[in-house]
Order: C-alpha cells, then sequence, then structure tokens
C-alpha cells in the first residue's frame, strides 16, 4: 500500500468516486462539490477567532496571511501519514453533506448536450 502526506480523505474520495459516468451529472455535482468547498472554507475561516492579533493587523495582506496560516494549522495539526485529524475530516464531512443539498434550478452543463 502506498502512503502519503496529507493522507487521503477517505470520506471525500468515496464520494468522488461514487460519480458514475454521465457527464451531466458528474458536471452537476462537481459544481455542487466546489460551491460547498468554497462555502464551508468561507464558513470556518470566519470562525477562526485569533484575538488581538488578528483585529490588529496593518493590511488585508497580513490577516489573510494570519487566515491562511491558521486554517492550515488547523488541516494539518496532529495528521500523520496513515490518518487525518479530526478537524480535517469534519471540513471535508460537512462540504460533502452540504454539496448533497446544494441545487441548482435550470442548471445546464457547460458540454452541451453533445458530450
Amino acid at each position: 500500500m502506498l502512503t502519503g502526506y496529507p493522507p487521503s480523505d477517505k470520506a471525500l474520495r468515496e464520494w468522488l468516486l461514487d460519480l458514475g459516468a454521465d457527464r451531466q451529472k458528474v458536471a452537476k455535482r462537481l459544481q455542487c462539490f466546489l460551491t460547498s468547498l468554497l462555502d464551508v472554507t468561507l464558513r470556518r475561516l470566519k470562525a477562526i477567532e485569533y484575538g488581538d492579533t488578528f483585529y490588529n493587523c496593518e493590511s488585508v495582506q497580513e490577516r489573510q496571511s494570519l487566515l491562511a496560516d491558521r486554517f492550515r494549522e488547523n488541516m494539518t495539526e496532529g495528521t500523520t501519514f496513515g490518518e487525518a485529524n479530526e478537524y480535517r475530516e469534519k471540513f471535508f464531512n460537512e462540504v460533502i453533506r452540504r454539496a448533497n443539498q446544494v441545487g441548482f434550478s435550470g442548471w445546464s452543463s457547460p458540454f452541451g448536450d453533445d458530450r
């Protein structure tokens, strides 16, 4: 068995492998996934608390850097080659749950009907 870092996100991998072969359904499901991923990421970034350090940033770039650093720490802290940490597992479980709930009425594939 091959191992790597970070370890695979098993629930996400299974969800993606279950896409099927219908291009229209795959495209729609991936769009739902990306929408959910961005939504959950934004919610998690808003939940990060920095106290005075966060609110006293001198620039947007400094604030973004602090957010990115903290988010990366949350996603990797305690992770091993064999297992993702609890934060990362909960993050992707929430992404999958929300992706399954997203719906786009009147959505059409960017590939058109002939692909």
